[in-house]
């Protein structure tokens, strides 16, 4: 394979690249021809760890002896910081889209929260505990509550378990985690 380096246009002399912005974008403002801009594309998709211009030359030219135009345009364009503010741009995006999973995933959490909250409350008002009977209504109850929400909110730890306790009404907490546990004695 054999390239050759057209002469392209330098920009002009009081070019600076912008502090912010797009700057891998193809530059057409300050005059970054076609060919060059795809020069830099080529340059800038080598992964950071092998990228420099003579490995961009191999690539581009399948050359070991770089051309002094493609060096004066990796210079001139300032390839090598276009490509890392790039690959910086790249990593945020990814990071802002893992972000907005976790937010989702968050909130779908908290509605299925207030939904348990919603079906406790409603449940347990109607919960009489003066005898015998009253009690094994209240472990069914209890019971299954736990089998509707506890695999909904994928609790995993004593403190999301404990999150979730906290949430009831102090007099029906404890009531709870002693008919919890009778409920787990008797099926174990």
């Amino acid at each position: 394979m054999t390239a050759r380096t057209k002469p392209i246009r330098p920009p002009p002399e009081d070019w600076k690249l912008p502090a912010e912005g797009d700057v891998w974008r193809q530059l057409t403002d300050a005059g970054e021809e076609d060919h060059a801009y795809a020069m830099f594309l080529a340059f800038a998709q080598i992964p950071p760890a092998e990228r420099s211009l003579s490995e961009g030359w191999r690539r581009w030219s399948g050359r070991d002896t770089m051309n002094s135009g493609y060096y004066t345009n990796g210079n001139n364009w300032k390839w090598g910081e276009r490509a890392a503010r790039r690959d910086i741009a790249k990593i945020q995006a990814k990071e802002k889209e893992w972000l907005e999973r976790d937010m989702e995933r968050r909130e779908q959490d908290f509605l299925v929260g207030e939904e348990l909250r919603k079906m406790a409350k409603e449940a347990m008002p109607d919960v009489e505990l003066d005898s015998p009977m009253s009690i094994a209504r209240y472990i069914a109850l209890a019971s299954d509550l736990q089998e509707k929400a506890i695999p909904k909110l994928n609790l995993q730890t004593p403190e999301e378990v404990s999150s979730l306790l906290s949430m009831l009404p102090v007099e029906r907490r404890d009531i709870v985690i002693r008919m919890l546990i009778a409920a787990e004695i008797s099926n174990g």
